[in-house]
């Protein structure tokens, strides 16, 4: 009764959450990669993040400069005095600029490709006495505009001039930004201001923002900024100046404002949602926002990130582009793929133990585990979190949804592993049903149950070494004992039955049993000889009336005209599934999802979506980035399909669009010869119109080198700009002139070439990301000079001593 009042207070509160906000992490937490500081050598904190033209990521470290990373490695580039890097930009051209403590200046790379800061203090036309930190870098109208809270200073590319902002500090200026091509800075005591020409003046109805602090401006469309402030959220009309909260907005961000959460950034994510970081809260790291202000994911400390204090987030790519999160922290960063259509449940949410099966009763989702049973619930705040039934505390390994057949009122029943079998009414009490003295008498370890359809008060019970039956009375269940006990002694897994008291069920380990119940029960069992492939990892499901067998062979049925099991098509698939092992099946929308195997010991997901013809569409990608382990469930909840792989739930939210085909680019980050000398440090150039060099994908011809023949051994370190599961990228490359073929795939970033003859050769490399999605290719120049007995000289210097001798 505690657990059934205990269970009506925290659906209230399920629905109060749902009134106020949206249902925050629902479907899991997106995937996190951590770089702790030990990782990338420098200070903890970092402040900013960008991506230059050609994939590389910088960061703005505290007091080690910018950091550097290609997906393989970290570099540090150091800025004057060591100063904190407070803000980072990339322009049109792909040059990165650079705001620090008392400095501004932008990344430039040489002729051997190092990348180097270069400072623009020089620059400056006027004198300007010592400044802190600059906070924001914005190109604007053709110009750099570097922005501190005392000056704006304007760089157009060959002086730097400076706007005075009130040094008397009486606006108190916080942030600029850069919206529609409209230039703003956020001040507590002016407002919203708008740089126009030359001049800062009020922005149309920008008194509405007079002492609030403003810590995002970003684009809803092309005339309208959603705006982050400590008031709220709001949508600012650039033209008319109207200003209104978000919908949503009272419901949950306007809540934190309340507690005085301190927000530091707000900016737009390329799916159009919107991200909020905050700082020095215990709660509240990072949050997306949808377009209305209802949140759909927090990340903080508790459930992946390294810190709480998020100080930036950065998001590069097209809308659908499967480009990360990138979230600079006080301690450490976080790589977030937070727009993949793949979460996940695991421990941080509450979730323990292998799981063994997923299902939704009565609206709620439960989970099924070694350690027992857990259901989804919702704190005050509406974050989703598992919690554990208690008086469920055994291995649970089997579910059934028991329909009444008189009231067809469902019951939630399951099998577990040393108490029995309990039940779920549809008023959330738990029951057990194995406590009723009539079952004393037979111990139920239920690895499955199959509810009969031909008596349908009827439940079969697949145990270890025994087959039951228990029956309900339309007040309580019988227990109606052991089925064939002599006969039935295997381990059964799973129920099937192709029409009523015809059950076929697989067995653990020793093929399929097929009971034919009547007054002569009739008891056959199958194997290799019937045309299993295996005795054991086999299955059954019903679809469309049908009874289909899952096998390490692919999907079989059974032909009863040969006595024999056959390869089959499952209902409206044009093909049959036998070149692969397939252990799950369900249908998911229209279409099936399988979890398969192969015999080299490679586990995957993918959907067959159902076509008339014979052409196979089967989606694959989205799934490749879930482990390759054994699929212990999969359920179809609506457009999400859940899937159980050992102690960890994934969502794959079909309705998430994501571009895998999206190009990348492969990168050719260092050269060396003999003696670890650098022939080629990670960057190529390309010289502007005005003679400044930038970075580029191209190798320009001042960088191709010729190397003398006792250094004609050379090493390539490459990488990826595709950032996410990059322990599975994979390389291939050739180096013409001296091999006619790519190599295979490989996981080796580091090819050696030794003892190159004399001659010109061109290096390429193209890498294949986790989706099975290729670069564009890199190329690498250079030649190998001849030894001084094989050089031009020397033949002449032969060819006259051979005339002399003759």
């Amino acid at each position: 009764m505690k657990f059934y009042k205990r269970l009506l207070v925290l659906l209230q509160l399920v629905l109060l959450a749902l009134v106020l906000s949206a249902q925050v992490n629902q479907l899991g937490l997106p995937i996190i990669r951590n770089f702790i500081p030990e990782e990338y050598d420098a200070s903890d904190q970092n402040w900013c993040a960008v991506q230059d033209h050609r994939g590389v990521m910088y960061i703005g470290n505290n007091d080690r400069g910018v950091l550097e990373y290609d997906g393989r490695t970290w570099r540090k580039i150091p800025v004057p005095k060591n100063a904190s890097v407070r803000s980072l930009a990339v322009d049109s051209s792909g040059r990165v600029y650079v705001g620090t403590v008392g400095d501004f200046g932008y990344l430039a790379p040489d002729e051997m490709g190092n990348i180097t800061y270069r400072s623009l203090l020089h620059r400056l036309v006027d004198s300007i006495d010592h400044f802190s930190e600059v906070y924001r870098i914005h190109e604007f109208k053709g110009n750099i505009l570097f922005f501190h809270r005392s000056n704006l200073f304007i760089y157009n590319g060959d002086s730097v001039y400076v706007k005075d902002l009130n040094r008397d500090k009486r606006y108190y200026n916080l942030l600029s930004f850069v919206v529609n091509n409209r230039y703003y800075i956020g001040s507590y005591r002016g407002g919203l201001r708008e740089l126009v020409d030359t001049s800062l003046v009020i922005a149309p109805n920008g008194e509405f923002f007079y002492e609030d602090n403003i810590w995002g401006m970003l684009p809803y469309n092309d005339s309208v900024a959603t705006i982050v402030s400590e008031r709220g959220l709001f949508r600012y009309n650039q033209r008319s100046g109207e200003v209104s909260k978000l919908e949503h907005n009272d419901a949950y961000y306007g809540k934190l404002m309340e507690q005085n959460v301190q927000v530091y950034h707000g900016g737009s994510l390329n799916d159009t949602t919107l991200g909020v970081s905050f700082i020095f809260d215990k709660d509240n790291g990072f949050i997306q926002y949808n377009n209305s202000g209802e949140p759909l994911r927090l990340l903080n400390k508790a459930n992946g990130l390294l810190d709480n204090s998020v100080t930036y987030s950065y998001q590069e790519g097209s809308n659908g582009s499967p480009s990360p999160l990138w979230l600079p922290l006080s301690v450490g960063i976080s790589q977030v793929d937070i727009h993949s259509p793949i979460s996940k449940f695991a421990e941080e949410s509450g979730l323990y133990g292998g799981i063994s099966g997923v299902t939704r009763f009565n609206g709620t989702l439960f989970v099924f585990t070694m350690s027992g049973v857990f259901y989804q619930d919702f704190d005050s705040r509406g974050i989703a979190y598992f919690k554990q039934i208690k008086q469920i505390n055994s291995a649970a390994w089997s579910h059934l949804h028991f329909a009444d057949p008189k009231t067809q009122k469902e019951r939630l029943l399951i099998g577990t592993l040393t108490n029995g079998i309990f039940e779920i009414d549809e008023n959330f009490r738990v029951k057990s049903i194995s406590n009723n003295p009539e079952f004393k008498s037979i111990a139920h370890v239920a690895y499955s149950m199959h509810q009969s359809k031909a008596n349908p008060n009827k439940v079969y019970i697949g145990m270890s070494g025994s087959f039951a039956e228990m029956e309900w009375n339309g007040v309580t269940w019988r227990n109606k004992g052991r089925l064939k006990r002599d006969l039935l002694k295997k381990e059964y897994r799973a129920i099937a039955e192709l029409k009523p008291n015809d059950l076929w069920i697989a067995t653990y380990s020793d093929g399929i049993t097929r009971v034919q119940l009547g007054a002569d029960t009739v008891i056959t069992d199958f194997g290799l000889e019937q045309g299993l492939p295996s005795l054991k990892d086999n299955s059954t499901i019903e679809v469309d009336g049908k009874v289909y067998f899952l096998t390490t062979g692919g999907v079989l049925q059974f032909n009863e005209a040969i006595n024999r099991f056959e390869h089959a098509k499952l209902p409206g698939l044009g093909y049959k599934i036998d070149e692969k092992g397939v252990s799950r099946v369900i249908p998911f929308k229209q279409a099936y999802a399988l979890a398969c195997n192969n015999e080299k010991g490679h586990r995957w997901i993918e959907i067959h979506n159902i076509v008339k013809s014979s052409e196979k569409d089967i989606v694959a990608k989205p799934f490749r980035i879930i482990p390759n382990r054994w699929c212990d469930y999969l359920f179809a909840d609506g457009d999400i399909l859940w899937i159980a792989i050992s102690t960890e739930l994934y969502s794959y939210n079909s309705n998430v669009y994501q571009n895998y085909a999206k190009p990348h680019n492969a990168l050719i980050r260092r050269v060396t010869t003999k003696a670890d000398s650098v022939l080629f440090n990670g960057a190529f150039i390309t010289i502007l119109d005005d003679g400044s060099v930038v970075t580029c994908l191209r190798q320009h011809e001042l960088q191709v080198p010729t190397l003398s023949y006792e250094f004609n051994s050379v090493t390539f370190e490459v990488s990826s700009s595709f950032y996410e599961s990059v322990e599975r990228t994979e390389y291939s490359y050739i180096l013409e002139g001296y091999e006619k073929e790519w190599s295979k795939w490989t996981n080796n970033p580091t090819p050696i070439y030794t003892n190159l003859l004399e001659g010109s050769y061109t290096f390429k490399v193209k890498t294949r990301n986790v989706f099975g999605t290729e670069s564009h290719i890199a190329e690498y120049s250079f030649s190998v000079k001849p030894p001084w007995y094989r050089s031009f000289v020397a033949i002449i210097g032969y060819v006259i001593l051979l005339g002399i001798l003759v």
